[in-house]
């Protein structure tokens, strides 16, 4: 992307890893750019306020997108993931397929848990939205510890929400430099999205 379109960008996701060692220290530390928010997403934010029951496309249930009824409700959107939560907020996953505009969900989710592959899923937070011009933004984070007896590579990234308590669908997905997190260390992942004010 060059300078002059960076300027003109009305809305971005940028995504940061940070690998800590169980005293804290970061170890490994990784920034990149959405490159694209997926089909889902754009559908999404262009029909926000259509009938959350006429969605059909969502984590289960890949399908072109929909041609929106009349029918108007407001839907709200959640990504609030309690510690385990693999429905809800920042997921990470070992698959490293390209990420193309029709993906509708993680290639391969690490499970929840401590045993052999499993990384430890603690709360996703939200933060404030931060006014600086030129842009308006807000962060979201989320923990996973490695409570595993060995090592486990990540290598996607992603963030799912529920809309109107209906339906679960993936608005991201990244695919990183393969990221080891060793036993008793923990994955730091930030998403922050913004939009140019």
């Amino acid at each position: 992307m060059t300078e002059t379109e960076e300027e003109h960008e009305f809305m971005g996701v940028e995504w940061e890893v940070e690998v800590r060692d169980k005293d804290g220290n970061i170890t490994d530390s990784k920034k990149g750019k959405n490159s694209l928010l997926n089909g889902m997403a754009y559908e999404l934010l262009w029909g926000f306020n259509q009938s959350v029951t006429d969605y059909p496309y969502d984590i289960t249930n890949a399908q072109v997108l929909p041609a929106w009824l009349t029918v108007v409700s407001s839907c709200g959107m959640d990504i609030n993931g309690a510690a385990g939560d693999v429905v809800h907020g920042i997921m990470i996953g070992t698959n490293n397929t390209a990420v193309v505009a029709t993906d509708y969900k993680m290639g391969t989710l690490i499970a929840n848990g401590i045993g052999a592959g499993q990384m430890q899923y603690l709360i996703t937070t939200c933060n404030a939205v931060v006014n600086a011009s030129p842009r308006s933004s807000f962060r979201v984070d989320r923990v996973f510890t490695n409570g595993s007896p060995g090592a486990i590579t990540v290598k996607e990234l992603g963030m799912y929400v529920s809309i109107g308590g209906a339906k679960t669908i993936c608005i991201c997905r990244d695919v990183i430099a393969d990221t080891a997190v060793a036993a008793g260390s923990s994955l730091f992942v930030k998403y922050t999205i913004y939009i140019t004010i």
